[in-house]
């Protein structure tokens, strides 16, 4: 392993070393053979792409996983080779080298027989990434979660294109001097990666993004989200903002209750902790502290701050900052 935040190929033994690599990439899951006298062996080959996490797994005997909520990613299940039976919020899916199966952030994931050499491409992407790439191509916020549809076509079209970039981004795992060890590529690989998604998975802004055009903010509530967006550590009021966008107070709230889905305010705290998020995810936990980058983006109250970051992403900051 040339870099333990960029990527690893390892072959573990027994159903605890199995689980902590997917903790470690992914998320803490429950992993069991399905029977339970089997020795299990994992090959676990990944590769981490800025917001895109992506393996190619496979377990030497059937198994059984299952994990609560995925809270800070959406995930898409490809088997490269066999076929894998999952089930997500009511909906069973039959994955197989032609249609993946895809899940979202809330609920329960269970992927019910992983069947022993059923190769699987397994893809997180960041939820935060993913919410901010498709405001940026809608060119206005949206509120409330996003629901994606349960499988993707990768047989032909955009589904087709997106895995052709999935695979070229696994095939480059073992290039140990190859493009992808240059954090910056990776990185903008990684946000292409969110974005093709978003154009071949089905959602309810999916016809919009293949409009010519895509409607925008009224200009006044745009000027209060570009000032937030440009300079989200400063300590704006409402009024502040209402300046920015030439209107009163009164109507910048409705202008945002209308447009925006939250008031100024909460999107101005939101987009803080999306700093703090990226900040953590990047920094050296030897050189910096939670509490400065906190401080930095405006969080003066640390146990409030711990409190929210927890509820948003599912973890202390101090695990983002460590795991980085």
């Amino acid at each position: 392993m040339d870099d333990v935040a960029q990527r690893l190929s390892e072959r573990v033994w027994g159903v605890e070393e199995a689980r902590a690599l997917c903790h470690t990439y992914f998320y803490p899951v429950t992993l069991e053979p399905l029977k339970t006298e089997a020795r299990l062996s994992c090959t676990f080959d990944a590769l981490v792409a800025g917001p895109v996490t992506l393996a190619d797994l496979e377990y030497g005997a059937a198994i059984r996983m299952s994990q609560p909520n995925l809270e800070t990613a959406y995930h898409v299940n490809v088997p490269l080779f066999g076929a894998l039976q999952s089930v997500y919020r009511g909906v069973q899916i039959r994955a197989d080298s032609h249609l993946g199966a895809v899940f979202g952030p809330k609920g329960e994931v269970l992927l019910e027989r992983w069947n022993a050499g059923t190769r699987v491409m397994c893809v997180k992407l960041d939820r935060l990434a993913l919410h901010a790439e498709l405001e940026s191509l809608l060119g206005r916020p949206v509120r409330g979660p996003l629901e994606l549809a349960p499988s993707l076509d990768v047989s032909r079209g955009a589904g087709l294109t997106w895995l052709r970039l999935m695979r070229l981004l696994a095939d480059d795992i073992h290039n140990e001097d190859g493009l992808l060890s240059r954090p910056a590529f990776a990185e903008r690989l990684g946000r292409e990666a969110v974005r093709g998604l978003l154009y071949a998975v089905g959602h309810r802004y999916l016809a919009e993004l293949a409009e010519p055009g895509v409607p925008c903010l009224p200009r006044t509530v745009r000027r209060a989200v570009d000032a937030i967006r440009d300079d989200p550590a400063r300590s704006f009021t409402v009024a502040e903002l209402a300046a920015v966008a030439g209107v009163s107070v009164r109507a910048l709230q409705e202008g945002f209750r209308r447009h925006v889905g939250v008031p100024p305010l909460v999107m101005l705290r939101e987009a803080r902790m999306a700093r703090v998020h990226e900040e953590l995810r990047a920094a050296d936990p030897y050189g910096c502290t939670v509490a400065e980058v906190a401080h930095r983006w405006g969080f003066a109250h640390l146990g409030r701050f711990a409190a929210a970051y927890r509820r948003t992403f599912g973890e202390p900051p101090s695990a983002t900052l460590h795991r980085g």
